[in-house]
């Protein structure tokens, strides 16, 4: 089963993540870690970045500068687009290469912020938006990358809206409580599945 992970920044996706690799024994596709991967020196990615944004900064052991990176592209719809439609192919048929490889996995789980946008409905079976109130949002990511609530709210603001999420994903599990209560809810949707 593929169930693709969706949600805004501070949701506590990650929390879910885990929760799956340590109890199911999932197997956990992130599509920013894919990315990330695929912009590495010798993969594809790389060299397109480097071809389409030039200015961008290089680290001394070659890496791009992915702070300078989004520093180009933050406030720039076009450069963003233009950096989205360089990555988001390679990813998705890295991501695509990744389930057949482990498709003997009872759970295979794909989180991606633009998984709706991407058009993973695709590829998964299900599609969970991992739902977080607004201030418990602005709170993790003030502890937990010391944003200001203004960062935060611009972030928050760029991402899809919670309505937009709620109209493409079949279920919604509300992290804005404690993780036990967050692997409950995991619990119960799983327990409705006969996939025994």
């Amino acid at each position: 089963m593929i169930i693709g992970i969706t949600g805004g920044v501070g949701c506590g996706k990650s929390t879910v993540l885990n929760y799956f690799k340590d109890k199911y024994k999932a197997y956990i596709i992130e599509a920013d870690k894919v990315a990330y991967d695929l912009s590495l020196p010798g993969n594809p990615g790389y060299d397109s970045i480097l071809r389409f944004f030039p200015e961008v900064k290089l680290m001394d052991n070659g890496f791009i500068d992915r702070k300078h990176l989004a520093s180009i592209v933050f406030n720039d719809e076009s450069k963003l687009k233009l950096l989205n439609s360089i990555i988001h192919p390679l990813v998705k048929e890295k991501i695509t290469e990744l389930i057949i490889e482990n498709r003997e996995n009872r759970y295979i789980i794909i989180e991606a912020a633009l998984l709706i946008e991407d058009g993973y409905d695709n590829i998964c079976d299900e599609i969970w938006y991992i739902y977080c109130d607004l201030e418990t949002r602005i709170e993790r990511l003030n502890k937990s990358r010391n944003y200001s609530r203004e960062k935060s709210l611009e972030i928050i603001n760029n991402q899809m809206s919670e309505e937009d999420y709620k109209k493409h994903t079949d279920y919604i599990i509300d992290n804005s409580f404690d993780q036990e209560s967050t692997h409950n809810k995991i619990d119960e949707l799983l327990s409705k599945r006969q996939f025994d």
